[in-house]
């Protein structure tokens, strides 16, 4: 019982080493947007370096590329960030074309800190090289930007977290094949009994899911209780709230797919039974007619 709720727990747990679950966290709790608007005053920092509106982009490789060298997918760790010169000309022609036309009266500005429209007789991209001019803004063949440094990211701390999440990943595979080496063993205690291997097994898979979800439902009030006390800022409160939530909801789902095999093993070692009852049953009445 006991491998059983460790394995249905490192299981959800995997999830946490992939960057969708933190993706989706951060989009549900407008990080991006709450990012990009906090940035708007450097706006000519972003020409030369991160593309306004490629936030996304950029926190997205990180993530990628550091949970594979963490899962130990990859052996380097590569941080480096390369936008050539169409990608982030892209990024900002998609931000001028929010931009209107200008009337006629209204004043033509190539200032970035003060347009408000386009003038008619320029497409898309002749402004934008216009306004780049105007600013003395050069966009280079390609853009490095080492998010290492910019995070802070030391390769030792590094190192240690993916020692331990080797050992998440050896504890995980030693505890599926003991469950596997125990249902064997089940089915030999058994006398090779399928309808018994699969009572017993049933059992014990019901049990483990049960223990898990009362685990979780516990787990969860520890870890509100956690993140409020130890976590200031609102926004980082609300996506380690959301990415928990994610966590124990997948611990949950699994819990519950366990529970429900138990249910239909421990049921389904009646039928052999019920149906030898009922052989025997038609047999007597065979006998006591003839």
């Amino acid at each position: 019982t006991i491998s059983i709720a460790l394995v249905i727990t490192l299981l959800g747990a995997n999830m946490l080493l992939h960057s969708e679950i933190y993706k989706k966290s951060l989009e549900e709790n407008n990080f991006y947007d709450l990012l990009e608007n906090s940035t708007e005053d450097s706006l000519e920092e972003q020409f030369t370096n991160i593309p306004k509106g490629g936030i996304r982009v950029v926190v997205g490789v990180l993530l990628d590329n550091l949970l594979s060298y963490l899962r130990g997918d990859s052996n380097e760790l590569n941080l480096n960030l390369t936008i050539d010169n169409e990608s982030l000309k892209g990024f900002f022609e998609e931000g001028v074309e929010d931009y209107t036309i200008c009337d006629k009266d209204e004043e033509i500005s190539y200032d970035i800190e003060n347009i408000t429209c386009r003038p008619k007789n320029q497409n898309v991209s002749e402004f934008l090289d216009r306004v780049l001019e105007k600013n003395n803004i050069t966009i280079s063949e390609a853009t490095n930007v080492d998010l290492k440094e910019i995070y802070n990211l030391e390769e030792d701390n590094l190192e240690k977290a993916r020692f331990y999440i080797s050992i998440y990943k050896w504890i995980f595979y030693v505890s599926v094949i003991f469950t596997v080496l125990m249902i064997i063993l089940t089915f030999f205690l058994a006398e090779k009994s399928i309808p018994s291997t699969f009572k017993w097994t049933g059992i014990t898979l019901f049990f483990a899911g049960i223990s898990v979800v009362i685990s979780v439902i516990i787990l969860n009030q520890m870890l509100e209780k956690i993140i409020v006390e130890m976590v200031q800022i609102d926004i980082v409160k609300s996506i380690s709230e959301n990415v928990t939530s994610k966590f124990l909801e997948r611990v949950n789902l699994y819990s519950y797919i366990i529970t429900g095999f138990g249910i239909f093993l421990f049921v389904m070692s009646f039928i052999p039974i019920i149906f030898k009852k009922k052989i025997e049953t038609n047999q007597q009445t065979q006998e006591t007619i003839i």
